[in-house]
């Protein structure tokens, strides 16, 4: 996850709340709607995701009865690398849909802090809402907002059996790192001793790669994360979307920005 980006965000989020979980643990939030063929179910996922987050994500589905082909919407600026990636496992294993959508629009605050943290397009962020990939049947329960997934939150969405990137949403993806700036790491063998950084980072890399062939992704994908600089990020566009298949329906990705 990125500090610098953290930081600016909870800057922003300190005069005011904000609509999004900013910088706070991932909570979860459930919706059911009336559609034409029975209820359809739609959970929020919503801030940061912490190792022990796909633990609170089990414990929040025991007894619901969810059933496959429900939706997870996505709005998180990262967090724990090996929690996104139990995350997306956890979603793949119910299979589950993901979307990288809000169901409330998000801040100005923190769109303003996102721009300023340098993660952003022209026309990202749009205040017109899109029409949800599984829409309930009722059109006012249809229309969805532009969020965000950075970082490890974008290997938690890769678990969606399913993956759409809503209009003018941000998926973008950082070379990840360890953080030895954070007084918890700054002795451990990982920041002091260079062999043990370089065993740690391989020993990453190679999860990440078993991890995106488990859910069908692309080891090109990988590059992009390898091009971005540690602090700064590398925003996925259509064609990226397209060509590393992170979205599955390639119309709907192919059109998103």
């Amino acid at each position: 996850m990125l500090r610098w980006l953290i930081a600016c965000l909870l800057i922003a989020s300190a005069q005011s709340a904000l609509a999004d979980n900013l910088g706070d643990p991932m909570t979860f939030k459930m919706y059911t709607y009336d559609a034409f063929f029975g209820p359809h179910v739609e959970i929020e996922a919503d801030g940061v995701i912490l190792l022990d987050t796909p633990d609170q994500f089990r414990a929040f589905l025991a007894g619901k009865d969810i059933p496959p082909g429900s939706d997870v919407y996505l709005t998180s600026e990262g967090g724990n690398v090996y929690g996104g990636l139990k995350l997306g496992r956890l979603i793949r294993e119910h299979k589950f849909n993901t979307v990288v959508g809000a169901h409330h629009r998000i801040s100005d605050r923190t769109i303003n802090a996102l721009h300023q943290g340098g993660v952003g397009l022209l026309a990202l962020f749009s205040n017109m809402p899109f029409r949800a990939p599984t829409p309930p049947s009722q059109v006012s329960d249809t229309d969805r907002w532009a969020s965000y997934c950075i970082s490890s939150c974008t290997f938690a969405m890769l678990g969606g059996v399913e993956r759409f990137v809503g209009f003018s949403s941000i998926y973008a993806v950082h070379q990840f790192h360890f953080n030895c700036d954070d007084p918890q790491l700054a002795h451990e063998a990982l920041c002091t001793d260079p062999s043990v950084s370089s065993s740690s980072s391989q020993v990453l890399s190679a999860d990440l790669a078993v991890y995106l062939q488990e859910m069908g992704i692309s080891q090109e994908f990988l590059k992009d994360m390898v091009l971005a600089e540690p602090n700064k990020v590398n925003v996925l566009i259509g064609p990226d979307l397209v060509k590393y298949h992170i979205c599955t329906n390639l119309f709907e990705c192919a059109k998103v920005r």
